[in-house]
């Protein structure tokens, strides 16, 4: 399988190469597979169907081919991520797919998890380390740092915002090894990523560390996310029947959307084949989707600091990525873009917890209240919006003109996957409010002791990085 650099189709690689490189330096363009497959009928009709760990290995294998030994594998896969992935139905056409129970309670595990054992086994016949470098989220930086650890021969430099870091995630880096580097930068995420981006193009600190990328441009961590979408879709397929007597259900996939990667990882999964009818991009304040979709150009604006901050920082790289899976207009067919603000989600947590007594993280109730929202008519109304009333929360009033999913599919018909990407405890400051208490911490989390994190504190300032990096 060659991988293509999405600036120039001509440049192509093998897919260690794409994992190893990140991205192409000299162009700037990030790569994408050159033939995505088709998921085998034998495979969508299974009867049960197949676990995630057999699924997660017939579609990496269908990226890496014969790169990878069968036996390797799936000694990788079941090293990544050796935890299940529940699909809990919480009403008769509503299924959650928890995504939060791997080391640091977050769905990145599975995208990290993937990475970092890769490395290790692309790795394992050098003397030198890799040093994985990341421009990090708090949930990110934790999810990276726990994989790495976990691994020989390689290191982890997170580079993260000063201040944005919780508590629980303070924990869980200052428990980690001494081949995890957290770097706090006296910035904004956006100069995390300039000194990220600099770093991978530096000839001379190429020359002493082993750099490759491990945040948005890699495509390996995407992998393992389009299988979970299968997984999810055949999983529902299967049991649509039992729960709720809809024979051939028309799944929709709920996204919580920040950085795009689990919607670029969806949009693969269909375009292989998957039984998804369509999907919802569920977005806070930035909503950069909507804003894409519904002016047809992608405005960077600052980000607005929100109580979901996971979301806050769009990903242009994977806007380019799902240009290459669908064209425009049918993007903009497959996708509705729906937003919600602080106080709104708060309101949802509550929401599903009320109507279903189940106690779901705040990204899972974005998600859940967009779904809601659209199965009982949304739509319909958007018509009738004011220019005052599209600057609310909500469906883009544009959407009243666009052939959507929604007007093919009979809502009798129509069944739905929501992605809960963390463990709601790790919002007490949301879930007090909504459910009148947080949840009790995992056990992991719970038996963290408290220790100072020890940071590298830096200036944005890349003379500063370079030199502190150099003396590693």
């Amino acid at each position: 399988m060659k991988f293509y650099d999405i600036t120039d189709k001509n440049i192509q690689v093998s897919f260690k190469d794409a994992v190893l490189r990140g991205f192409n330096s000299e162009t700037g363009g990030v790569f994408m597979p050159a033939e995505l497959g088709k998921l085998s009928q034998a495979m969508i009709y299974r009867n049960p169907p197949p676990s995630f760990r057999d699924i997660s290995f017939e579609i990496i294998k269908n990226f890496c081919k014969d790169e990878i030994p069968d036996g390797d594998l799936m000694s990788i896969i079941a090293q990544f991520y050796p935890h299940k992935l529940p699909i809990a139905p919480i009403t008769p056409t509503t299924y959650v797919l928890e995504l939060f129970h791997g080391p640091t309670f977050n769905y990145k595990d599975i995208g990290a998890g993937f990475l970092a054992y890769l490395l290790e086994y692309f790795n394992k016949d050098e003397t030198e380390e890799i040093s994985l470098i990341v421009a990090a989220s708090g949930e990110r930086a934790c999810a990276v740092a726990s994989a790495v650890s976990k691994v020989s021969g390689v290191n982890a430099l997170l580079l993260y915002p000063q201040g944005s870091l919780t508590e629980i995630q303070e924990n869980i880096l200052s428990s980690l090894p001494k081949n995890i580097y957290p770097i706090c930068v006296e910035g904004s995420f956006e100069d995390c990523e300039k000194l990220v981006d600099k770093a991978l193009k530096d000839a001379d600190l190429l020359k002493k560390l082993k750099l490759v990328s491990g945040g948005a441009l890699n495509i390996a961590p995407i992998l393992p996310q389009t299988a979970f979408f299968v997984y999810a879709a055949l999983t529902v397929l299967y049991r649509s029947d039992y729960d709720n007597k809809i024979e051939n259900p028309s799944i929709i996939a709920s996204v919580p959307s920040g950085s795009f990667s689990s919607l670029t990882a969806a949009l693969i999964a269909k375009k292989m084949g998957t039984p998804i009818s369509g999907f919802i991009s569920a977005e806070n304040e930035n909503h950069a989707v909507s804003d894409w979709l519904t002016l047809g150009k992608f405005e960077k604006k600052a980000a607005v600091k929100t109580n979901t901050p996971a979301l806050d920082i769009p990903s242009m790289i994977n806007f380019k990525r799902m240009l290459q899976i669908y064209d425009f207009e049918e993007l903009k067919k497959l996708i509705i873009p729906y937003w919600i603000d602080g106080a709104g989600t708060v309101t949802a947590v509550r929401s599903c917890h009320e109507r279903t007594g189940y106690i779901i993280d705040p990204y899972g109730a974005m998600a859940w209240t967009a779904w809601q929202d659209i199965y009982h008519g949304a739509l319909n109304s958007l018509k009738r919006k004011t220019p005052e009333q599209d600057k609310q929360p909500g469906i883009p009033s544009q959407y009243a003109e666009v052939e959507t999913w929604a007007s093919s599919i009979h809502r009798n018909n129509m069944v739905s996957i929501i992605l809960q990407t963390s463990h709601p405890a790790k919002f007490p400051e949301i879930m007090k409010p909504a459910i009148g208490r947080p949840p009790s911490l995992p056990d992991k989390l719970e038996s963290l002791q408290y220790r100072p994190l020890k940071a590298v504190n830096m200036p944005p300032d890349y003379s500063a990085f370079k030199e502190w990096a150099l003396s590693l």
